[in-house]
């Protein structure tokens, strides 16, 4: 919670760099909001407008700043055994979604979708 208020202050810098160089045209109103929300990383299409697309970490982390006390409670109850089979389950999601799920669905190897997406282009969004 303490960070916020400097990450306000940061965007509001940001923004009023913006006005003074001319350039507030070029921002999406919907990004600016979902970069105050803490929202953009969850909104990939809106990351790529915000003032600051490199704070997208800061709205990620929140789901784990909000079950953190929740997650340790359970995990400290847990046997060392059940806690490595569920690093193990977990730790295989990216591959399934990342190879298993194209495969299934019929994507065709290699996957350069983020190759031919450019920078702030929304049309190659889907």
């Amino acid at each position: 919670a303490s960070i916020y208020p400097l990450y306000v202050f940061s965007v509001l810098l940001a923004f009023l760099q913006m006005w003074y160089t001319g350039s507030l045209g070029a921002l999406r109103i919907s990004a600016l909001a979902s970069q105050l929300l803490l929202l953009q990383a969850w909104l990939p299409s809106e990351a790529e407008h915000a003032l600051q697309p490199h704070c997208w970490f800061l709205s990620a982390i929140i789901p784990y700043w909000i079950a953190h006390n929740t997650m340790l409670a359970v995990l400290t109850r847990l046997e060392s055994k059940t806690i490595t089979k569920l690093l193990a389950a977990l730790s295989s999601l990216p591959w399934l979604a990342l190879v298993v799920l194209p495969m299934t669905l019929g994507v065709p190897f290699p996957y350069e979708w983020y190759a031919a997406h450019p920078w702030k282009s929304a049309r190659t969004w889907r």
